[in-house]
């Protein structure tokens, strides 16, 4: 049997590793995306725009409320535990059982002061199933999260894929059988158990992972997770625009926003990599080598403008189509948010990247107040956009409104996170190719309008001339994508 040369490079090998990982959970999120997006694109539509806005909005509830049982953990274990895998076992007893104590506070106190607050009693029974799903949801991502710390994600892709159809096809027929949309909503809940479950018996394969309760390993995880979980908190706080949208505007325009952000979901599906494989191996090289360090991350800013820019691009473009074909004529005035909403896709990147790069360099209470500015930022802005948005563009332009409150929300964010890490963590390489990117988009969008005759013929035509522009401008790095993916298959051989 062939082996790897002992004497390869650091930061090939480590290159090679994340490389298989990102592939085998891109593959995953390909399967579970789609199988997502088909039940998002269908929701919408089957519901319409006032329903599909109560169902939002009561989700978006529950999922606010139970990332505050996160505790910061998920992002310790992907900091910590690519060091030292057997600290799983220390503390995953402990979280177990403090998430539950206080998920179950949490479920009782939404049964109960719900109603109190005017909103209707189906919206109130649909806030708790989700909230017990997404208390669920918690154990499931720790779980993960001891996986990707480990470099173990084989199994996890498949996990992941399985409970996803399940949840499809739970979901979708329930929809087709005309079932209340309580029950709609449990297939999330049965989807999540069943997820939770294979990942426990693949993390006690893996990990070693067993279940004990230890309060003083757990109490030291909690506090040292302080600074992850201030920042967790404020990310779920400062994403206040639908809710100040609500109060606003109303259910319609809830639904209409909500299904452009779901459309939007096709640009960040890469996302979920961002933390499950790139935080755990900064971690790894900035502990080896801070020029390795800074040499990856400038590799992985430039990676994200090649792939975020072109997708937002194509997606603003073809809004109005996109946005009728998905969920019909009832949703056009969504295509106004779809349009700003893909333009925050390589924004929200950024961010997410950024951060990492400051928790790795263990500035972690800096991505905490770089959040909570954010926290504050956010619903000022919407308050600001929405009423002039919605004036001048009507329906749907108070959505907009609202996407151009997080997108303002976003660029102050970033513009705090470089001034605490430096412009130059980006790379020289990085910020030219973010230049050529955005003349290539501008060239595109001049075509685009200038061929407004040919209507919805000219988006291929749009996606043709991004090619031959990125490739004349050497926006694509295709020599460096042929080497890494020979490099990554050369290695799976051995």
């Amino acid at each position: 049997m062939s082996m790897l040369p002992t004497d390869a490079p650091p930061l090939s090998v480590e290159t090679r590793q994340a490389a298989r990982s990102a592939l085998q959970l891109g593959l995953s999120l390909f399967a579970t995306w789609s199988v997502a997006l088909v039940v998002r694109l269908f929701l919408p539509r089957h519901l319409g725009p006032h329903d599909f806005g109560s169902y939002s909005f009561a989700e978006g509830l529950a999922a606010t409320l139970m990332a505050f049982l996160s505790f910061g953990v998920d992002s310790y274990t992907l900091r910590e535990l690519p060091t030292r895998p057997a600290h799983a076992s220390d503390y995953f007893g402990g979280m177990v059982v403090l998430r539950s104590l206080l998920g179950a506070l949490l479920l009782a106190a939404l049964a109960v002061a719900l109603p109190s607050t005017g909103i209707d009693a189906l919206a109130t029974r649909l806030s708790v199933v989700f909230a017990l799903g997404y208390l669920i949801t918690g154990i499931a991502q720790l779980l993960s999260a001891f996986l990707q710390a480990n470099a173990t994600v084989g199994h996890l892709a498949i996990v992941n894929v399985a409970a996803k159809l399940a949840w499809g096809a739970a979901i979708g027929g329930a929809l087709l059988q005309g079932w209340p949309l309580e029950l709609v909503a449990g297939a999330f809940v049965l989807s999540e158990a069943l997820k939770a479950a294979l990942l426990f018996l693949e993390a006690r394969a893996r990990v070693g992972l067993s279940f004990r309760v230890d309060v003083a390993a757990t109490s030291a995880v909690v506090v040292a997770s302080l600074p992850f979980f201030a920042n967790s908190v404020a990310l779920n706080l400062n994403r206040l625009d639908v809710t100040v949208l609500g109060f606003i505007s109303g259910e319609q325009e809830v639904g209409w926003y909500s299904a452009a952000s779901s459309f939007s979901l096709l640009i960040f599906m890469l996302a979920p990599l961002m933390g499950s494989v790139v935080l755990p191996m900064l971690a790894r090289l900035q502990a080896r080598s801070a020029g390795d360090f800074e040499r990856v991350m400038g590799r992985l800013t430039q990676g994200l403008v090649v792939i975020a820019m072109p997708l937002a691009l194509m997606v603003a473009l073809g809004a109005d189509l996109w946005v009728r074909v998905a969920f019909g004529a009832a949703f056009g005035p969504a295509a106004a948010s779809l349009r700003v909403l893909a333009a925050l896709a390589v924004l929200s990147y950024l961010t997410s990247l950024l951060s990492m790069a400051l928790i790795t360099l263990d500035r972690r209470w800096t991505v905490t107040l770089t959040s909570l500015v954010g926290l504050v930022i956010n619903p000022l802005l919407c308050l600001l956009f929405i009423p002039p948005c919605a004036r001048l563009f009507g329906p749907g332009g108070a959505g907009a409104g609202a996407g151009l409150g997080v997108v303002g929300m976003e660029v102050m964010v970033i513009a705090l996170q470089l001034r605490s890490v430096g412009p130059s963590i980006l790379g020289p390489r990085a910020l030219s190719v973010a230049g050529r990117c955005l003349l290539a988009c501008a060239l595109v969008i001049g075509l685009h309008l200038l061929t407004a005759r040919l209507g919805y013929l000219r988006l291929p035509l749009d996606a043709v001339a991004y090619a031959i522009v990125a490739l004349a401008l050497g926006v694509l790095p295709v020599r460096q994508l042929l080497g890494l993916a020979r490099e990554v298959l050369a290695s799976r051989r051995a």
